[in-house]
């Protein structure tokens, strides 16, 4: 059966369709130099600190997104807002480390929700959980303070509407009828026009997204926090969130604006991590042992002189200086002294 979403994107302008092709065609020939030269330009991927930098540009903007911004100040005294940065580093980095045995449906929509607010006491009876009808006068409240906002819809449809849009986008991403960034751009469009919790809509769509961007085949996710472009790009992914809601609804539907800033945040993010990975070091110039040890950085997230050593059958000296040469190119990084000496990938650029 037709959704909804197959409607708006059939029924693109033709002057909009045009205007979004180039930019689509410009991110997969990002993505194929990406998938064909990361190794060869040294091209790192550490979910914990793509998780890191994205705590640091969320903080440029009040809290983690509109639906916070009146809450910030009673939240810094409380707490609260280091208990909703942990929830949302942790819920990220578990997304780009795992996102392959992750299958994408309504269960893990849920099971994501409830990582997001795990720390967040107030929230806790609600983890995973819709909003009901006994929080629509919040809703209601929260719209008259700002005339601005989209009503959501109202709770009582809001689980079955979640649940047709995730299974649209499930299956619309196995076949082949719509390009897969328009795709995800629709249904995290939808997402936001339904709010389905009366919490963390914003980052349970940042987060969402880029589990499908990774699940289909946009590596560099992994690499450069998507977070930090969204952030500096924050007013226009606003402005554009409020003139697409404004057109959802009318005969011709027309939500080219959200995708359009959607597609420009993927063009700035690949244009920084290629510079990313052309500023790396070339791999090819390093020695079998050091190659060697940074590999043993892809099962473990630190290694001592003891682990490279059996794990490479080096003898002491040989580890030593191989270690050191790696320390002195910056690509591991040294911590703790003397018999506690540890070893990390330097995350330098």
């Amino acid at each position: 059966m037709e959704h909804r979403l197959d409607t708006r994107l059939l029924q693109l302008p033709p002057a909009s369709l045009h205007a979004l092709t180039p930019k689509l065609c410009a991110i997969d020939e990002f993505k194929g130099w990406w998938s064909r030269a990361r190794q060869a330009a040294g091209a790192t991927e550490n979910a914990g600190q793509v998780a890191q930098d994205a705590l640091a540009a969320l903080g440029r903007i009040a809290a983690f997104g509109a639906e916070d911004e009146r809450a910030q100040a009673q939240q810094l005294r409380r707490g609260l807002v280091s208990a909703s940065r942990t929830g949302y580093a942790e819920t990220l980095e578990a997304v780009l480390a795992d996102h392959v045995r992750m299958e994408f449906g309504e269960e893990l929509l849920l099971s994501l929700h409830s990582r997001l607010l795990a720390y967040v006491p107030e929230s806790r009876a609600n983890l995973g959980r819709y909003r009901t009808p006994a929080e629509s006068p919040v809703a209601a409240e929260r719209n008259k303070v700002d005339a601005a906002r989209f009503a959501p819809m109202v709770a009582r449809l809001a689980p079955g509407e979640t649940k047709a849009a995730t299974e649209w986008a499930r299956t619309r991403l196995r076949s082949c009828g719509f390009h897969p960034l328009l795709v995800i751009g629709s249904f995290t469009f939808e997402l936001l026009c339904i709010r389905p919790f009366a919490r963390g809509n914003e980052r349970l769509v940042r987060v969402v997204t880029q589990l499908l961007l990774l699940r289909c085949g946009y590596e560099q996710v992994r690499s450069v926090s998507l977070d930090a472009v969204f952030a500096g790009r924050w007013n226009d992914c606003q402005g554009a969130l409020r003139r697409s809601q404004a057109n959802r609804k009318l005969l011709r539907p027309d939500i080219s604006p959200w995708l359009g800033v959607c597609l420009d945040v993927l063009l700035e993010h690949g244009a920084k991590a290629r510079a990313v990975a052309e500023r790396a070091p070339d791999e090819s110039r390093l020695s079998a042992n050091q190659l060697g040890v940074l590999q043993l950085f892809e099962r473990d997230h630190e290694v001592t002189n003891r682990a490279i050593r059996e794990s490479l059958g080096l003898p002491r000296d040989t580890a030593k200086q191989v270690i050191k040469r790696l320390v002195t190119l910056g690509r591991i990084e040294a911590f703790g002294a003397g018999r506690s000496v540890r070893y990390r990938r330097s995350e330098r650029r």
